[in-house]
C-alpha cells in the first residue's frame, strides 16, 4: 500500500466532517462492515502560519481560587462566596482592584502556548465506481 503524503493525509483527514463521521457511526450497529470503495479527493490543502495563543483553561481557574481561599480566614471566605454569588457581575467587575488584576494578567501570559498553523481545505470527494477485475 502506499504511504500517503502529509497532503493527502490531512486531505483525506478534512474530507469528512467531525458532524458526519458522528450520524455515520450513530447509524451503525454493532458489527462488521465490508468496505471496497475508490474515492477520489481533489483539492487544495492550505496549512497556515505558526502561532501563539493564551490557553486560560491551562491555568486551572478552580486550583486558582482554591490556593487563594486557603490563605484566608473562614470569616473572609464566606463574605467573598457570598459576594461571589450576589454581586452584580458588571459591578464586580469593576471594583478589582488593578493588582488583582495584574496578576490575573501574569497568570494569563503563563499559558501562553505554541500552535501549528490552521489547515483549511477546498476539496471535492467523489466515489468512483469499484473497478471490476479483468
Amino acid at each position: 500500500m502506499k504511504q500517503l503524503s502529509p497532503p493527502e493525509t490531512l486531505a483525506l483527514a478534512k474530507s469528512i466532517t467531525t458532524a458526519d463521521a458522528q450520524l455515520a457511526r450513530r447509524a451503525l450497529s454493532s458489527g462488521t462492515y465490508r468496505v471496497d470503495m475508490l474515492v477520489h479527493v481533489q483539492g487544495e490543502v492550505t496549512v497556515g502560519l505558526a502561532y501563539h495563543q493564551r490557553i486560560a483553561a491551562k491555568a486551572d481557574p478552580w486550583a486558582l481560587l482554591a490556593a487563594a481561599l486557603s490563605r484566608l480566614n473562614g470569616v473572609t471566605i464566606e463574605a467573598l462566596v457570598r459576594d461571589g454569588l450576589t454581586a452584580d457581575r458588571i459591578a464586580l467587575g469593576a471594583s478589582i482592584k488593578e493588582e488583582a488584576l495584574a496578576a490575573v494578567q501574569r497568570i494569563k501570559d503563563a499559558t501562553d502556548t505554541p500552535c501549528t498553523g490552521r489547515v483549511r481545505a477546498a476539496l471535492e470527494v467523489t466515489i468512483a465506481p469499484a473497478l471490476s477485475p479483468q
